[in-house]
Order: structure tokens, then sequence, then C-alpha cells
């Protein structure tokens, strides 16, 4: 028996009571919840109030120290500096190291030109270089020339390349009012002698007249090859057929002249004397403007051109003592004057500027130094100094060299990390994929990376 169904007003009752609960749920989950109370805004300070804003104060550069100059000498003693940054920047990098004469590239030593002496620093900043540090561009200062001239190449065309090159070195000394340029005569590559000798007296003459106040100064080679200059009698003959001799002159490389021949030894001073009194016999010691000042990695009379520190090579600091009081050819009382001759270093530093101030003073030490007997002691010395100012230089590169790596691969990995957040950021967009660069093909010779131009040897 099914049961019965309710009544009528029961079953409205029950579903309008549903009804009226729904909307009334309905109703109080539209009401928008009452806002949170604000609390009232603070006034501001006034403008009085206010502390003045902090400026941060500019930390002022200090200014340069340099080293004092030994100026009792009338030995002028320099070092062949770098001029990267400008040509005035030589005369700061030579005061750095106590210099008193130097030598510098005008341009760049591996290339046939360079971009033009800036109208700055040739009406300014070079000459306000040289006044600061009281440099006479007339008498302190020896330019060296471009490794890539050969007066004597047999080729027309490579000759007139040469002189083009050399021509600008000479126009930039010109604009600088600097007084002397040296450069390596050249190779004769397998040609005759004289016909290369010839090429380089031609080439001088025509520089000389088309320049004026510049004297060209001929340095004396170790003798590689067929390279010129190895022989006094090379300078003398190319000097002979130079129209203007009094605006050509010669530069003797201690370490050149010492290993160009057995005879040429420079130590003991007994040596030194019977070399150069047989090399001013036949180059008059007039022509003379400058030296260059190196020891040598070899023996005598190999024909190494390689440079050394002094007192570490086998001319040893007693040539060195012997040259500075050298009394001529004719032995007189007296050291002979060197005061119209500049002195070069181009021994190797390694980067180190302190090995080149101590060989100045060094240099200067020896200039007075009466007791030879006391240089073997004194060479100890130097030698254990020196390596360690080598050693230190290189252990405070290699620090700084590793933290430049370390902040360049930081910077790396965060430039990295800030792409790849960038990158597809926006919906639908992909993250580009990285290419990778291939490096450039270089073409090589005879195992060996092919130059612009090749250079005939000797530095």
């Amino acid at each position: 028996m099914s049961p019965s169904p309710p009544p009528p007003s029961l079953a409205l009752h029950s579903t309008l009571k549903r009804t009226l609960s729904r909307a009334s749920t309905s109703s109080l989950s539209s009401v928008p919840p009452s806002p949170p109370p604000v609390d009232p805004p603070i006034p501001a300070p006034a403008t009085a109030d206010l502390p003045p804003p902090r400026k941060r104060a500019k930390k002022e550069k200090e200014p340069t120290v340099f080293p004092s100059r030994n100026t009792t000498s009338n030995i002028r003693i320099g070092a062949h500096v770098s001029a990267a940054g400008g040509v005035q920047m030589a005369c700061d990098n030579a005061a750095n190291i106590g210099a008193r004469s130097f030598a510098l590239f005008l341009k760049n030593q591996r290339q046939w030109s360079g971009p033009p002496l800036p109208v700055e620093t040739v009406s300014s900043a070079f000459p306000d270089a040289l006044k600061t540090h009281n440099y006479d561009s007339r008498k302190d200062i020896l330019p060296h020339g471009s490794y890539l001239v050969n007066h004597a190449n047999p080729d027309a065309d490579k000759r007139e390349k040469s002189y083009e090159c050399f021509l600008d070195d000479l126009k930039r000394c010109e604009s600088l009012g600097i007084a002397m340029y040296n450069f390596h005569p050249g190779s004769a590559m397998k040609q005759d002698r004289s016909t290369a000798i010839g090429f380089v007296a031609e080439a001088i003459n025509r520089a000389l007249g088309e320049t004026k106040g510049v004297t060209i100064v001929l340095e004396n080679m170790a003798g590689q090859g067929d390279v010129l200059g190895s022989r006094a009698e090379d300078l003398r003959d190319i000097i002979a057929l130079v129209v203007d001799q009094t605006r050509v002159g010669v530069c003797v490389d201690t370490c050149h002249l010492h290993s160009s021949s057995l005879d040429n030894s420079l130590s003991p001073p007994s040596a030194l004397h019977e070399t150069l009194t047989r090399f001013f016999t036949i180059v008059p010691p007039r022509f003379l403007r400058a030296l260059h000042v190196n020891d040598s990695k070899f023996a005598v009379g190999l024909k190494k051109d390689r440079h050394e520190n002094l007192g570490f090579g086998h001319i040893g600091l007693e040539g060195f003592w012997g040259l500075l009081r050298w009394k001529g050819m004719d032995g007189s009382e007296k050291p002979w004057s060197w005061e119209e001759v500049v002195w070069i270093l181009e021994t190797p530093n390694d980067g180190c500027e302190e090995v080149w101030k101590r060989e100045i003073e060094l240099l200067h030490e020896l200039e007075v130094l009466e007791d030879p007997s006391l240089i073997p002691e004194i060479q100890a010395c130097w030698r254990k100094e020196c390596s360690a100012l080598k050693a230190a230089f290189a252990s405070k590169s290699k620090t700084k060299t590793k933290k430049k790596a370390t902040s360049k691969k930081t910077a790396a990995n965060i430039d990295e990390e800030e792409d790849e957040h960038d990158h597809g950021e926006k919906e639908g967009e992909e993250k580009p994929a990285k290419v990778s660069k291939k490096p450039r093909a270089t073409k090589k010779t005879g195992g060996k990376t092919k130059k612009e131009e090749e250079s005939y040897g000797e530095d």
C-alpha cells in the first residue's frame, strides 16, 4: 500500500521556505564588504625642517709623484718607453723611471702607416708634457724607426713603400720638434753590398731634401744574414754618400757591437778600449749621437741580436763600468765626455718599469765607482734584486689577470641569466636559440700565421 502524498498546503510551504532561504543567501553574498578603516594622513613636515641633501664629495685624484733624476752627471740615461695613449705619454713614462732621455715609436712599428698625429697633441699635449718634465725635444729624444723599412731592398716598389713609411716618421719628428731619428740600415737580400749601400744613401739624401731640422741616425747591427751595418765600414760608406753630413749620425748598440765580430769584445775595459778605438777610427766619433745600452745574451761574435739586462749577459757590469769611464781613443786622463750622446736602455723589463729605473740608477752608481774590484759583488746583488722585481711584478700581474677574468665571467653569467629571464616572457613567444660563433679562419703559410708584411730581421 503506497504512502499518501502530503497535503498541497504543506508542499507549498516547504517550497516557499527553500526559495526564501536561497534568496536570502544570494542577497547577503551580493552585499560588498565594508572598506577597512583608513588612518588619518600624516601631515608632511615643513620644508624648512628637512636637513639639506648630502652631497657626495668628489675624490680628487692624487698627483703622480715622479722620482728625482740624476742631474749631477753629464750622461743622460733613459730607456725606450711606451707611447700608448699618445706620444705625450712617453714623457710621463720616461719621467716615471727617472730617465733624462728616452726613445719611442711614433706609430706602430709593425705597420706601414698609422693615423696622423692629432692637432691637439702637436700643438699642446706634447709640448706641455715636455715642459712639465723638463725634456728638450732637440737633445733628449731619439725615436726608433719601423722594423719593416728596408731601403736596401732590390725591389724598387718595395723600396718606395719603405721610403714612404720612413718619410712619414721624419715628418712626425718635424711637427713635434724632435731633432733625431734612429733606424736600421736594412738588408742587402743577397744583392751586391755596394749597390745596397747606395740605395740606403739615396733614401737618406731624398728624405733630407724633404725635411728640415731632423738628423737621421744609422744604427749598427749584429750581423744576422745580409743585414747592413754589422761592420763599421758599412756605416762609413753610407755616410760618405750622404750630401748633407751635418744631418746624419750613428747610434752604437752595445749588444750588436759585441755580437757582430769576435774582435768586438766589450769586456774587460782593455778589450772595450780596443773595440771602440777600432770602430771610431773607421766612423769618426763626431757622428756619434746615441748609445743603445744592452747586455748580450750570447757570447762575443755569434751575430745573435738578443738583448739582456745589464749584468746578466756576456758584457757584464765590468764592461759598462769601462764604457762609462772610457777615456777616449787617445786615452786621456779624464773620462770621455758623453754630454752630446743619449744613452737608451732596450733591456727586457718584462713589463716592470722598476727594472729600468734601477738600471739607470745602477749605471750612475758605476759612473762614480773608483774600485772595480767591487763590481762582482755589485753584480751579484743586482741580479738577485732584478730577478725579485720581475717575479713580484709577474705575481701581481697574474693576480690582477685572474681577478679580471673572474669579474668578466661573473658579468657574463649575469647577462646570461638576464637573457633567460627576458626571452619568452610574453605569451606564445619562444626563447631564441643561441647561435655559436665560429672562429674566423686564419690563413697560414708554412705553419705560421701570415703577416701583412715581414720585417727583415733584427730588433
